[in-house]
């Protein structure tokens, strides 16, 4: 089983590191289960060559966290080498780009790359508005474990869209083999999440990387919701229809 490869990026300031090392401690059973392979600055071994290691981690996840706040928006290096790379890939669904707004910052007015690609596109934890570090440790810690959790499913489903090796290796792939894999490729799932005064919304398709997600505020969703529930219940009606027209046969 292939692992999901996850890069991690904060800035180097200390409220921060805090924050990375609360992930970290979350996702370490996910790692030592085989299902992730995380990655920050800190796995840079002595005499490495610090840009290329940053440049190949980037270019070869699957999946990424963005710890944004005031520092992490002011760092050169992680916009240019860090930033800027997982947005263009994301972009092309290369890569599910998560930010987790950690600390007060002007990310809502700040846009990345030539796109000008703004991270509250992306559906994240916590919000400009409402950081995570506004929240009780508890609390905190509860949406560290969401995000874990986000990330081990969004293994699993690359894991289960995985092809399967032949217990032949002479046998060339059946037909009816190729055409479920191109059915799944083919299925979009969405998800919906309510994050305090946000809507998260989440896109996958299997077999592919995940695409790219948004953040819509609430009261902008109540309306939509309301029409969901109201096509519901039209739909209960005419199956009710049915079946009675069904049973006076």
């Amino acid at each position: 089983m292939s692992r999901t490869r996850v890069v991690l990026a904060c800035s180097d300031h200390t409220e921060d590191a805090v924050a990375l090392a609360s992930l970290k401690t979350q996702l370490a059973p996910l790692e030592r289960e085989g299902l992730l392979e995380c990655w920050d600055e800190t796995r840079i071994e002595a005499g490495a060559v610090k840009h290329d290691e940053i440049r190949r981690a980037v270019q070869s996840a699957s999946a990424a966290v963005l710890f944004v706040s005031a520092d992490f928006l002011a760092s050169e290096a992680l916009m240019r080498h860090v930033v800027e790379p997982l947005v263009e890939r994301a972009g092309v669904g290369d890569v599910l780009l998560i930010p987790a707004f950690w600390r007060p910052s002007t990310v809502a007015q700040v846009g990345v790359g030539p796109r000008k690609v703004k991270l509250t596109q992306y559906a994240g934890y916590g919000s400009p508005d409402r950081p995570l570090s506004a929240l009780t440790y508890t609390d905190r810690e509860r949406e560290f474990a969401k995000l874990a959790e986000k990330l081990a499913a969004a293994a699993g489903l690359r894991t289960e869209a995985a092809p399967r090796p032949s217990s032949d290796a002479g046998t060339a792939t059946t037909p009816a083999t190729t055409a479920a894999t191109v059915e799944r490729e083919y299925a979009l799932s969405i998800s919906l999440e309510r994050q305090g005064d946000t809507l998260a919304v989440g896109y996958h398709v299997p077999g592919v990387a995940t695409l790219p997600s948004a953040t819509r505020p609430w009261s902008d969703a109540v309306p939509a919701l309301e029409i969901g529930r109201r096509l519901d219940r039209e739909r209960l009606d005419h199956v009710e229809v049915a079946l009675a027209a069904h049973g006076e046969e």
